[in-house]
């Protein structure tokens, strides 16, 4: 065979085996692809819808695969309707309540009869769940009555009541029934916290709903459907009307306990009924949560761990606080117990030395005179060793220095910003200044949450006012139109603040809109207020000498003040729960609160003075009455004296520590235990010769051993001004962190 026959038998055998293969194999683009099949389909609106006659309903499906992911393309949904004399559906899954005229280019619904259909979307041949719709005529109203009368006006905790609704539509001439037509109703409870609402018990029917009363307070619950609201009926959870408290398995009052341990509190709490709760929504109060600590927030159960922190006194109340409890009632309702529990902490054998905060602000030119415009210094002092530590410049002159009770932050007033200052930041102490609240600080909130700043005379103009300002949040603050505000408290739940201004009263609240100018008669010239241990009343001071009582709940000046032989300053309570000690120059008075009986938005006591205690001193100028915080001692400081006067409140005895060198006083505060004082002084006189005071010093007081142990001197004496003139500067306030 040659060689060009090869050839072609090699063509010709390519040639034959091309033609097999494309006689077994199919062109892809010719096959038709298999349907898509979903997983899942599902249908909007879901469960059921209610809806007039004659009225359009729009349907939509979605397909998803088993990953849930939708199917967008190469698939048909078609949906169908039980019942097509009731309800058609075109192609697109709008819904007529009767009779389409095109399913595929629907324009007209002809109305039909009322009555239900349920409806299903399909897609390759998986199914939705269906949606039940229920077509009815048009409802005018729909009534809540309830089922049977109760016997009392509230339902106590757990009670339940049952009721039902009625709808009604407008046919012809006359209301008819029509409640069997429309469907399942959607209820709503304005306040479930209040009252919860159950549709789903076996022995309701379709119409009827079974309220429970859940926390004591106001509430309102209605009805719909098909968008037609009932008319509102009111439910109310019987109100708290009285809480008791003792030291559980113990039947006591006061407690005395180590640092580290804890105790439980019993709260009976009862109703308006009469009917003790078991779930109570109360809140727990500590009045110094250096010493003890409650649980935070609303608790709904009867007791409470009390938590020993720190040597010192505390006082604990539970108390029923709006809006947590006794809610949707106005004006506010709270409710505070009938007693106190006072908490003693015994002060250790070894007890650390506190950290303290002292500013440095008092700029001097070489004749001693202030000069204004001058910069500020704050030094933290080392809790360990009483040494200076971290020192930075404020940007504002300070008036007043406060810690929160908790002592994570400190907070300087001044007219050009509050500054909030944090002793232990890990990047160094600093002060943030909030350039929106000016003035004095006035009061913190046992919880640390909230300042009271009285800014009297503005430096942009206009009257004077009260920030209370949030810290926690860093919100806007609420700026009160108050004027001359010289004196502030915040009740032990935090709901009310008492701003005392003048002859006048004004009580902000976190739930009521202020209230005042409320008339302090017979006190023309308030100057002082404190809450009492019981958190029902308030105690104001002022002239002429007097201490008046006034009740929490809507600031009314109560029967049983009592006029005090001076003018009452410094007004402090202590946590004995019965007496009060104001500083009453030359003495100090020591009242007490007789007769108190605690009731619903009432209140009664009897004020009086127990004892006057002169200190020896004349007629002396205070600068500050610190009271240790267990109510055993009280320590006074004066302009010009030279060493500190110790009270004994028990023996009615007095005493004195002397400053070292003859220094006296600017500004003075205790450490929560009532073993440390730091005083902040200055010299009479800087003649270095006489071997006295020649700087400006901060003195640490072991009130222990009654001694002025430790004189801390500042090596940068020094302010600056706007001028940049270099000034003597001298420490002033002080703070001791809790």
């Amino acid at each position: 065979m040659g060689r060009c026959s090869l050839v072609v038998w090699v063509v010709i055998l390519i040639v034959l085996i091309s033609m097999l293969a494309a006689c077994g194999s199919t062109s892809s683009s010719n096959t038709p692809k298999p349907p898509t099949v979903p997983a899942s389909v599902t249908l909007s609106p879901t469960s059921h819808s209610s809806i007039d006659v004659g009225s359009l309903l729009s349907f939509s499906a979605t397909a998803r695969d088993a990953a849930g992911k939708s199917i967008t393309s190469g698939l048909t949904i078609s949906f169908t309707s039980s019942n097509p004399d009731v309800l058609t559906i075109a192609n697109s899954g709008a819904a007529c309540a009767g009779k389409w005229d095109s399913l595929s280019n629907p324009i007209v619904c002809t109305p039909g009869p009322a009555g239900t259909s349920t409806v299903v979307a399909t897609a390759t041949g998986v199914s939705s769940p269906p949606t039940t719709v229920y077509v009815h005529q048009h409802i005018d109203h729909i009534d809540i009555s309830q089922i049977g009368t109760p016997i009392n006006a509230c339902f106590s905790q757990d009670e339940t009541w049952t009721y039902q609704a009625s709808v009604f539509a407008n046919i012809g001439s006359k209301l008819v029934d029509i409640t069997p037509t429309v469907g399942p109703l959607n209820w709503s409870s304005v306040n479930s916290a209040v009252a919860t609402l159950n549709t789903t018990a076996s022995d309701l029917l379709a119409n009827q709903v079974r309220a429970t009363a859940v926390t004591p307070g106001v509430t309102q619950f209605f009805t719909s459907v098909a968008g037609v609201n009932s008319n509102a009926i009111p439910f109310k959870t019987c109100l708290v009307k009285s809480i008791d408290l003792t030291v559980q398995n113990e039947g006591t009052t006061f407690l005395s306990v180590a640092p580290g341990t804890s105790r439980t509190i019993l709260a009976t709490v009862t109703d308006e009924l009469g009917h003790e709760l078991t779930k109570p929504p109360i809140t727990w109060s500590s009045s110094n949560t250096a010493v003890a600590t409650v649980p935070a927030g609303t608790q709904s159960k009867t007791t409470a761990s009390v938590s020993a922190v720190g040597a010192g006194g505390a006082t604990v109340i539970a108390s029923c606080t709006p809006p947590a409890c006794n809610s949707g009632v106005f004006p506010s309702l709270p409710i505070y117990p009938q007693h106190v529990i006072s908490v003693h902490v015994n002060l250790p054998t070894t007890a650390a030395a506190p950290t303290a905060l002292v500013t440095r602000s008092q700029c001097n030119d070489t004749d001693g005179k202030p000069l204004f415009n001058c910069g500020a210094l704050a030094t933290v002092i080392s809790g360990a060793t009483n040494t200076i530590g971290a020192t930075f410049l404020l940007p504002n002159l300070p008036n007043s220095l406060i810690f929160t009770p908790s002592g994570g932050r400190a907070f300087a007033g001044s007219p050009h910003g509050l500054m909030i200052i944090d002793p232990a930041a890990s990047a160094g102490a600093t002060a943030t200044v909030v350039s929106a609240v000016t003035g004095k600080v006035l009061a913190v909130s046992a919880d640390g949450s909230r300042l009271a700043v009285s800014d009297p005379a503005p430096l942009i103009g206009g009257p004077g006012r009260v920030f209370i300002y949030n810290q926690a949040n860093g919100g806007a603050p609420v700026t009160l139109p108050i004027p001359n505000a010289t004196a502030a408290a915040f009740s032990p739940d935090g709901l009310k603040t008492f701003i005392v201004s003048g002859a006048s009263l004004y009580v902000y609240s976190t739930v009521d809109a202020l209230k005042g100018p409320l008339s302090l008669s017979p006190i023309t010239n308030g100057n002082g207020v404190a809450f009492s241990q019981y958190g029902a009343f308030a105690l104001i001071s002022g002239a002429p000498p007097r201490v008046e009582p006034a009740l929490t709940c809507t600031g009314a000046i109560l029967a049983g003040g009592v006029s005090t032989p001076g003018l009452p300053l410094s007004l402090q309570t202590i946590p004995d729960a019965v007496h009060l000690i104001a500083l009453d120059p030359p003495s100090i008075d020591i009242l007490a609160q007789k007769n108190v009986a605690i009731g619903e938005c009432s209140a009664t006591v009897d004020l009086e003075v127990e004892s006057v205690n002169n200190l020896g001193q004349g007629n002396f100028t205070p600068i500050a009455m610190l009271v240790s915080s267990d109510g055993t001692k009280a320590y006074v400081i004066a302009q010009g004296l030279s060493s500190v006067l110790v009270f004994d409140v028990a023996g009615k005895t007095t005493s004195a520590i002397p400053l070292t060198d003859d220094a006296v006083p600017l500004g003075a505060s205790l450490s929560t235990d009532g073993r440390s004082l730091f005083v902040t002084t200055e010299c009479k006189s800087n003649d270095s010769t006489t071997n006295k005071c020649t700087s400006p010093t901060l003195h640490v007081i072991d009130t222990v051993v009654s001694n002025d142990v430790n004189q801390i001197t500042f090596s940068n004496n020094f302010c600056t001004n706007v001028d940049n003139l270099t000034l003597f500067c001298t420490p002033d306030l002080v703070a001791v962190k809790p």
